[in-house]
């Protein structure tokens, strides 16, 4: 499944015109960054755990492990633990969206790539921007015009929405007194993962414990 791995770190690139690592990462050449996280391989197994029955793929964790080893946000801390954790909680998140019903309509997926297009077109020739959006899209052998048309980019999109759409329902279930309050959010947010972590049937297939990460606000709002 390294063609997955890929995937989600050109969707990284695409969606933010760079890699956001964190708060505390400093990314001069995103290109470079992006190289380097692609050829990341810890070893592990194809499968390294299950949620529900939905795979999570030892090249996602690895690739997961490398961007968060480049952060100092987490300099200290079990990272193949956390990057474990944060996968079995995406998978949480995007069941989560099916269930309530908020999974990313077609049209939604679609607004969002041409956002990405039209901060691509607007980016000057040669700038960090354009850099690391044409290297991610060359290691799938795309151009931008062909963002909107290729299913494996879109569905990478959809699974990023989805989990954006469950943050900002439970941004919008608050009273509006709390919304304002980061760490109301948070717990909420902490809240509604735990519940989903303890329903589910998750199995780990290697000897580490998923640990979950620290929530942040980054999915409140889509826009």
């Amino acid at each position: 499944m390294k063609q997955m791995a890929m995937l989600a770190a050109v969707g990284c690139i695409l969606a933010f015109g760079g890699l956001t690592l964190g708060a505390g990462a400093q990314v001069e050449d995103p290109a470079e960054q992006l190289r380097t996280l692609l050829d990341s391989d810890h070893g592990y197994p194809e499968v390294v755990a299950t949620v529900d029955g939905d795979p999570v793929y030892g090249r996602e964790l690895s690739l997961r492990i490398e961007m968060m080893e480049q952060d100092p946000t987490w300099a200290g801390r079990s990272v193949e633990t956390i990057a474990l954790g944060s996968l079995v909680g995406d998978r949480l998140l995007l069941l989560k969206a099916r269930e309530l019903g908020i999974w990313p309509s077609e049209n939604e997926v679609t607004e969002r790539i041409a956002r990405i297009q039209s901060e691509y077109a607007k980016a000057g020739a040669g700038s960090s921007v354009r850099t690391a959006i044409d290297t991610a899209l060359s290691v799938q052998g795309l151009t931008i015009d062909e963002l909107q048309t290729n299913q494996s980019v879109r569905a990478v999109y959809e699974r990023a929405l989805a989990i954006a759409k469950v943050h900002q329902y439970v941004w919008q279930s608050l009273p509006p007194a709390e919304k304002g309050d980061s760490d109301k959010v948070l717990a909420a947010q902490d809240a509604l993962l735990k519940a989903s972590w303890e329903r589910a049937n998750i199995v780990v297939e290697i000897g580490v414990t998923p640990e979950l990460p620290p929530l942040d606000t980054s999915g409140q709002s889509l826009d």
